[in-house]
């Protein structure tokens, strides 16, 4: 389609207009349409592809094999830059496939990877990493510095072992639910430097200290503030092997289930908030609704099966602040063009926040309260009583943080030489993060010479241009020098 198929009418439309209408589109997930438009002409183009692919999932080896041709025809830079989430997760290789057809999927997977490897989630279902010529881990060390934050994998966890250590220096999330794991992938876990979230699952009729000693040896992670434990399908009744009935056998295994969860309630009760127990099983379909977080919005999987009232302050989670909410998009090949098959979104949770302020992220990808959890930023901790919510805090805490804000928002309008502000403090609603906590945003100043500041006037804003124009400056890139000016005057103010 070329511009000059277009309607008179929307071709006089003003080119900022147009761009605003096909962001409109991809939000609302409309992708068919964003896919027509994304042709119009080349300066469109990078806007809509940048949120097609934002997160790629490929579910068979025919998607594999399409979105790797696509691959090889893009530049190097394209999948590197916009490519956040990928999750690979074909369907069983059949028995009967031949070793050459399985060790091509392993190096059309690995040269995806290398492709893609600025990812922050990473999804992997089978051990494809490995061939019968070897370990491609290798290659994919030296070819790639992927390194995610999130981890997800729902079969061996020795797919774990084989992946590149540079590829795990960054993990934050693990999910692991398998049914057991390997010691090996134990002790690699329990060195992981940024590790603070984690799921495991156990087979529910394997042995009873063998579940407690890989637990106490995850605990060991000084960097580990939250471990889920889930249970998985059973293996092949011992029991029963052994001549008991199947009464004796339910009535063996349930009095077992009792012990050991009278144990992991145990080890919950002397780790504090670090566990979190679910009841029952989770299967396949659970895993992937897990991935994606259908049900529970901007929430953090760990957050929400909490049973504790007051969980303790969520580890860090690079880059959440600036992530926009984007659809979950199935790469496939339709009559020779790119077409997206639409799912459902999930949204990742947001880095704890300690104070109002401006920057969210650094040039390292690395949001600044993140680095300050972590002891690598430097920063003057105040330490503060938790609470959720604005209406649950008692009147002297109250006041605090409202002579807080008030003293923030002054040092801003000054430094700024603006005094309008949007100030929002969300409760539940909208809420990325379970502490009270305020985003104040400056209100954009239009250039005009004669005006005073002080009696400049605006026009009300509806809420999708105030969202909007947040978003925006949100995503905009801030010169180090000019951002180091700007706090040095804001800090002079206060």
């Amino acid at each position: 389609m070329a511009m000059h198929t277009l309607s008179p009418r929307f071709r006089q439309l003003q080119p900022e207009l147009i761009l605003q209408i096909f962001e409109a589109v991809v939000a609302q997930g409309d992708i068919n349409t964003a896919l027509m438009l994304s042709h119009i002409s080349s300066w469109v183009q990078p806007v809509v592809e940048s949120q097609i692919y934002h997160t790629v999932v490929l579910f068979t080896t025919e998607q594999i094999a399409s979105f790797a041709y696509v691959v090889k025809k893009r530049p190097a830079s394209f999948f590197k830059k916009h490519v956040r989430r990928l999750w690979i997760a074909p369907q069983q290789i059949q028995s009967q496939s031949t070793s050459h057809h399985r060790n091509n999927i392993s190096r059309t997977i690995a040269n995806i990877l290398a492709a893609c490897n600025h990812v922050d989630d990473l999804s992997i279902d089978q051990s494809y990493l490995t061939t019968e010529n070897g370990n491609n881990s290798e290659s994919f060390n030296n070819n790639n510095n992927c390194r995610p934050t999130f981890v997800f994998m729902v079969t061996s966890s020795m797919i774990f072992c084989n992946l590149p250590t540079v590829m795990l220096s960054n993990v934050t999330h693990l999910y692991l639910l398998n049914g057991q794991i390997h010691p090996d992938t134990v002790q690699k876990i329990s060195k992981l430097p940024r590790l603070t979230h984690m799921a495991v699952s156990y087979a529910m009729n394997a042995n009873m200290a063998y579940i407690l000693r890989t637990i106490n040896a995850l605990l060991q992670s000084r960097t580990l503030v939250r471990l889920l434990i889930l249970p998985w399908q059973m293996f092949a009744s011992s029991a029963s092997s052994a001549g008991q009935s199947s009464v004796e056998a339910s009535a063996t295994f349930s009095l077992e289930q009792s012990r050991l969860m009278a144990e992991l309630n145990k080890l919950k009760k002397d780790n504090q908030h670090r566990i979190v127990l679910i009841p029952k099983i989770i299967g396949r379909q659970e895993q992937f609704k897990l991935w994606k977080n259908f049900e529970m919005s901007s929430s953090d999987f760990f957050k929400k099966v909490a049973t504790d009232t007051r969980p303790p302050i969520p580890g860090p989670r690079p880059n959440r602040c600036a992530m926009d909410d984007r659809s979950l998009f199935v790469h496939k090949q339709y009559r020779g063009a790119n077409q997206v098959e639409i799912a459902q979104s999930w949204k990742g949770d947001t880095a704890t926040v300690t104070s109002a302020s401006g920057s969210t992220t650094t040039s390292d990808n690395f949001c600044v309260f993140c680095r300050i959890v972590q002891n690598v930023a430097p920063a003057f901790k105040i330490f503060y009583q938790y609470d959720q919510r604005v209406s649950e805090l008692p009147p002297n805490i109250a006041a605090a943080v409202g002579a807080a804000v008030s003293k923030v928002a002054n040092a801003l309008t000054k430094a700024l030489n603006n005094t309008a502000l949007n100030i929002v403090c969300n409760q539940e609603y909208a809420q990325a993060v379970p502490h009270v906590h305020y985003h104040i945003v400056p209100a954009p100043v239009f250039d005009n010479a004669n005006a005073d500041h002080a009696t400049l006037t605006f026009a009300p804003l509806t809420n999708f241009e105030m969202h909007r124009q947040e978003f925006l400056s949100r995503h905009s890139e801030l010169d180090d020098e000019e951002g180091h000016r700007l706090c040095q005057n804001i800090k002079s103010k206060l």
